[in-house]
């Protein structure tokens, strides 16, 4: 699966949900054209990343509460 600036868009909806399988798709009922699913993104550098910076600014947060209080 290739994930990044150029990806075939197809390919990735087949791998993710091969034809036959259930799938949950929303939309606006005013207009049906407006529609999306929901992309999982486990497994990723984009979660991987989001989850680490997360860490990095609770961590930060903790050691200036820390050092402010001295």
């Amino acid at each position: 699966m290739e994930i990044g600036p150029v990806a075939n868009v197809r390919q990735l909806a087949e791998q993710l949900w091969p034809i036959g399988s259930r799938m949950a798709v929303y939309y606006d009922p005013s207009d049906p054209q407006k529609c999306y699913v929901d992309r999982p993104i486990s497994k990723s550098f984009t979660s991987t990343m989001f989850l680490l910076m997360g860490l990095a600014t609770i961590l930060l947060s903790v050691a200036v509460f820390f050092l402010m209080r001295v």
